[in-house]
């Protein structure tokens, strides 16, 4: 069986969404519309971050210095461990 989904309206612009994460796990959603470098997205927040992990479970741990996931994609969510309760802000479309 074929299903087809159409999804209309505008895009939001990310530099103004606030994404709000609490200590522990989250699912973090990725507001983007291209692909961007986990490294720079992350590097606001790393000190916070713990594991942050995409469906396929590869995973980056910024306190080991293990970056296995190099870009984030617009497709795709990412569970991610807090210390504590983060907030930022996507970079510009």
């Amino acid at each position: 069986n074929y299903c087809e989904l159409s999804i209309q309206g505008e895009v939001i612009p990310t530099q103004s969404t606030l994404i709000s994460l609490p200590a522990g796990w989250s699912i973090m959603p990725f507001l983007g519309q291209d692909v961007i470098n986990a490294q720079f997205l992350l590097n606001p927040i790393v000190e916070n971050v713990f594991i942050l992990k995409n469906c396929l479970g590869n995973a980056i741990l910024p306190n080991y210095n293990f970056w296995g996931i190099d870009y984030l994609h617009p497709d795709q969510g990412y569970l991610i461990k807090t210390y504590q309760n983060t907030e930022f802000y996507y970079p510009g479309n």
